[in-house]
């Protein structure tokens, strides 16, 4: 009996320990000037979870503190701010966030809506949640290298002006910066896809893209309309690289383009209505141009489709003037289309292209013929009423 009382107190205290270990610790703390709401953590760090003053009361600086103590008198490092209600949501009235060393974290939300929101330092910040300050309408400056930022985290920063470092960053998230007032994006080696929507509707005026980047998501810098130039850094890259639907459409500053081959894909409207771009240039290892991506530019010229080309989409170059030399290197390719079995040609449906010299470079000059219900018949339908003068064969 004596043994068994003996047990029962051991798994008692167990569950002690356990259940304080499991669940967070709540506490208050008096830092800086301000009474910070905090949660301790079994692993002896802290979250900083909000404020005792009102949204409507609350102006001013935040300093937040890299350690508090709870209240057992255990010191304990700040490593997050926020919690899951969002912590400072909608503090409209203060001005300034600094940020300690200590923090790896800000949760998701935790500044959304601050409209009086104009500077932010965070230098050892490494994962930045969704919406954390999402509609900061007057945040102009942020001290940031971040590792991760999350779905829509600036969105609607329209202020947001200062050169942005991005240089850690592995993740950046669906529409993280759409909608900022940035003119300036550096991006480190460690960055794989640049995700939907990223960048687009913002001044970036200039832009390199790592050679390590395989993926450029959808919309990511649409409507980018001070865009003037695309740098793509050349090295080796694994996988399939892609270029997204609408990526770079209007992005109407841009006058010259090279696609480096390591991209295999342009997607629909890639570069639709770019419409100052006059010079392109395609280099082998593309094989699929998709559907109007190239539509309502100004492209002038000349133009070579590489050997690797596989598929040229309907109306990829509608309504561009080219007027020079169309050089075909690709072969025809083996029958595929699921409309038309026949189809062996590089371009597919209507394209119609106004070129004064074809040169057919490539094995194959049947690669330029479009057969007949693929928007007209034989050699016509790709080149409708060119003005074409010469063929070099």
């Amino acid at each position: 009996e004596r043994m068994n009382k003996t047990k029962h107190l051991f798994l008692t205290l167990l569950f002690a320990l356990l259940t304080i270990s499991v669940h967070a610790i709540s506490f208050n703390y008096t830092a800086n000037g301000r009474v910070w709401k905090c949660e301790g953590s079994s692993d002896g760090t802290a979250s900083i979870i909000g404020i005792a003053e009102p949204a409507s009361t609350c102006s001013g600086v935040l300093n937040f503190p890299g350690e508090v103590i709870d209240g057992n008198g255990l010191h304990r490092p700040v490593t997050e701010v926020g919690s899951i209600s969002g912590g400072f949501n909608r503090y409209s009235l203060i001005t300034d966030v600094n940020i300690p060393l200590s923090v790896k974290r800000i949760t998701n939300g935790a500044f959304g809506r601050c409209t009086g929101l104009t500077t932010v330092s965070m230098p050892s910040v490494e994962n930045i949640g969704d919406y954390a300050f999402y509609g900061c309408t007057n945040l102009t400056n942020v001290n940031m290298a971040p590792t991760w930022v999350g779905d829509r985290a600036f969105e609607d920063c329209s202020h947001l002006s200062s050169t942005i470092n991005l240089t850690n960053a592995k993740k950046l998230g669906v529409s993280a910066f759409q909608n900022t007032g940035i003119t300036s994006i550096t991006f480190g080696h460690d960055l794989k896809k640049i995700s939907n929507s990223a960048f687009s509707d913002t001044p970036i005026t200039s832009l390199t893209i790592p050679a390590e980047v395989t993926e450029i998501g959808s919309n990511a810098f649409y409507n980018c309309t001070s865009l003037a130039s695309i740098n793509f850094e050349e090295g080796p890259t694994k996988g399939v690289a892609k270029i997204g639907e609408r990526a770079f459409q209007g992005c109407t500053n841009i006058t010259s383009l090279t696609i480096p081959g390591k991209f295999k894909t342009i997607e629909l409207c890639g570069f639709a209505g770019c419409s100052n771009l006059t010079q392109l240039h395609l280099q082998s290892g593309l094989e699929d141009i998709g559907q109007n991506a190239f539509s309502y530019c100004s492209l002038t010229g000349d133009l070579t489709i590489p050997e690797t080309m596989k598929s040229i989409r309907e109306d990829a170059f509608v309504n561009c003037p080219f007027g020079g030399t169309l050089i075909m290197k690709a072969q025809r390719q083996p029958a595929w289309d699921r409309y038309n079995t026949n189809h062996n040609t590089i371009f597919v449906g209507r394209n119609l292209l106004n070129f004064s010299h074809i040169v057919l470079d490539g094995p194959e000059p049947s690669a330029l013929i479009v057969p007949e219900g693929m928007g007209g018949s034989g050699f016509r339908s790709l080149l409708g009423n060119s003005i074409i003068s010469s063929l070099t064969i």
